[in-house]
């Protein structure tokens, strides 16, 4: 790892989808990022199974750092603060979140070291997000003083909230193409209002995992131009090699 940009991702119980990003960082942004950091939570014992699976096969690769716990909500708050006035290694000026629905699918290359930045298509007008936007580190720093948050969804609301804070009302449109989009297959925040494309998200979760422990991995359809959020069904590349039938 050798970015300018230190990231953060947060998963829980999505294995499949989080491995699936893992590796769109390693095809398609592995040079973004000086360090990367996962906050994870898993309810059951198949899904901590899972997230071993994906760990195994990326972890060294991408210099994972591990935080979070099983099955912890306390540590959420106190851990993204750490993270943000302790940074792992040598420290970057430059940070980004993600969550585990997120996928790269063209090279990402690196932001501007001048400008917050976006690595979505779409949603500028929304100046702080978890889904890829890049942040000189004070000023988040700054955004999140007096606010507490208890997962992602609240951290991303409050942050909206008092975007004023920010030294920007926008991010600016990228001059290339986005590469980053985010699938909302399922939902896993209790506080998340959005909509996704399977009503009963834990019952999603268990075929996406047990699949996923099977052996076969999640794939993004091909050649695409996608906004910040796209209703997209993954596709399976099975175990054996090919590509069949949709999630």
């Amino acid at each position: 790892m050798g970015g300018t940009v230190d990231a953060l991702i947060f998963t829980r119980d999505r294995p499949a989808q989080f491995e699936l990003l893992l590796r769109s960082i390693r095809a398609h942004a592995a040079d973004v990022y000086g360090s990367i950091t996962v906050q994870w939570k898993a309810t059951s014992e198949e899904y901590i199974r899972g997230y071993a699976v994906a760990l195994m096969h990326h972890g060294q690769a991408l210099g994972l750092n591990w935080s979070g716990g099983p099955h912890e909500d306390e540590r959420f708050e106190s851990d993204v603060r750490r993270w943000l006035a302790n940074p792992p290694g040598d420290g970057c000026e430059l940070v980004s979140f993600l969550v585990d629905d997120d996928v790269f699918y063209r090279d990402a290359g690196g932001p501007p070291a001048w400008e917050p930045w976006s690595y979505r298509g779409g949603d500028y007008w929304y100046p702080f997000s978890v889904d890829g936007n890049v942040y000189r580190r004070g000023d988040v720093l700054r955004l999140l003083q007096g606010v507490a948050f208890k997962d992602p969804t609240e951290l991303e609301a409050f942050g909206h909230e008092l975007r004023h804070r920010l030294p920007f009302r926008s991010i600016p449109a990228p001059n290339r193409s986005p590469s980053l989009v985010g699938i909302p297959h399922n939902v896993v925040s209790p506080s998340s209002g959005m909509r996704s494309m399977h009503p009963d998200g834990d019952r999603a979760r268990r075929q996406l995992n047990t699949r996923f422990l099977a052996g076969d991995r999640l794939e993004l359809p091909p050649d695409g131009d996608y906004g910040a959020h796209e209703n997209l069904e993954l596709e399976w590349l099975e175990a054996a090699g090919s590509v069949r039938g949709g999630t």
